[in-house]
């Protein structure tokens, strides 16, 4: 298993291995609900990643790093409703250096916006992409990023959906403002490692990120406008 997704309104989740498939589970049942089979008959194979939207209703599963499709979970046997490729634009020349520039980088995260306007999308290279949710519309790639062990790298967005962090495989942290793409706060951390889970706290103003150790993130506040962050 490569990835976990928890639905935030039913009691179920979603895993995806390095199998190619992906289960839908029932926290209730031991056995799996559902089995999707996300390999392709062309392609390099990479690791699928899967994710729920905020509401719960639909999830999004990236495939052989190219390739997202879209399901209704109360449908899903029936196959996804709309199927992109985020990463493509439509000119030819763009096109063929996107594909050149992000040929050797696996997808290892997805992640909705809390708003489920927007996906973002991690790597295990240098750079970090965040799209359209239901079109694939290219928004920003952020490309700040250290990963010269090629470690799979994790994001997420604040409960608000203006901003998304990201951990970087120098230990750093890295936020940007989601609208806009400017990076707002760039700070190392005491992680002995890449920062390989990031994850923002639903209800209060706190964050957490992992290596081999966990920690937990504060904003410093006084009467000074400031950016800075505490752990």
């Amino acid at each position: 298993v490569v990835s976990l997704s928890i639905c935030p309104t039913e009691e179920t989740f979603l895993t995806s291995s390095i199998d190619n498939t992906l289960r839908l589970w029932d926290v209730r049942i031991p056995t799996a609900q559902g089995l999707l089979n996300a390999q392709t008959a062309t392609g390099p194979n990479s690791r699928p990643v899967a994710n729920f939207d905020p509401e719960g209703v639909v999830f999004a599963v990236g495939i052989q790093s190219s390739l997202i499709k879209l399901y209704d979970i109360r449908h899903f046997d029936k196959g996804p409703f709309t199927t992109f490729r985020p990463l493509e634009t439509t000119d030819n020349n763009d096109k063929q250096t996107a594909n050149a520039n992000d040929s050797n980088e696996q997808w290892t995260h997805l992640k909705f916006s809390p708003d489920g306007k927007m996906i973002s999308i991690a790597t295990n290279g240098t750079s970090l992409h965040l799209i359209e949710a239901f079109q694939g519309l290219p928004i920003h790639k952020f490309t700040d990023f250290i990963n010269d062990r090629r470690e799979p790298l994790q994001c997420c967005f604040s409960p608000d959906s203006s901003y998304i962090l990201c951990g970087s495989g120098d230990n750093r942290i890295l936020i940007y403002k989601a609208e806009s793409g400017e990076k707002v706060i760039e700070k190392q951390t005491e992680h002995n490692g890449a920062i390989q889970c990031i994850q923002f706290n639903p209800a209060f103003l706190m964050f957490a990120t992992a290596h081999t150790n966990m920690l937990f993130w504060l904003p410093i506040i006084d009467s000074q406008p400031t950016d800075d962050l505490s752990s």
